[in-house]
């Protein structure tokens, strides 16, 4: 694993924290992959970048957005794009068909991908 599949792994290991933990509300209300941020009557709606740029940990990691404008590209910061983005769900035809569990299961396959086997050296 190189240094630079190590921070991506921390950043998509952070950001699968931050979506395990929105509210059910959140999670069924105001999560959509298809906008970054956006203000609706129920409250404000996320992407998985949108709600990592309201988290803390990726505020002091220098990661914020601001309205739908990121300080970084999702695919330089997290090292993919995959499941940043509705057009790379299988089978997806609208992002509005991107669910929670969709998104949480390609953050979780992403991780996969990056951390080291058993044997592996970092």
């Amino acid at each position: 694993m190189t240094a630079e599949d190590a921070v991506h792994l921390e950043r998509l290991t952070q950001a699968l924290r931050v979506m395990q933990g929105l509210t059910l509300f959140e999670r069924q209300y105001l999560f959509d992959i298809g906008v970054v941020t956006l203000e609706r009557e129920c409250g404000t709606v996320h992407c998985i970048a949108g709600w990592c740029g309201t988290d803390p940990w990726f505020q002091a990691q220098g990661f914020v957005h601001h309205g739908s404008l990121m300080t970084q590209t999702i695919e330089y910061y997290f090292g993919t794009a995959k499941p940043f983005y509705w057009h790379y769900y299988p089978g997806v035809q609208e992002a509005r068909d991107v669910t929670y569990d969709m998104a949480v299961a390609a953050l979780k396959s992403e991780i996969a991908r990056l951390e080291p086997q058993q044997g592996q050296l970092l």
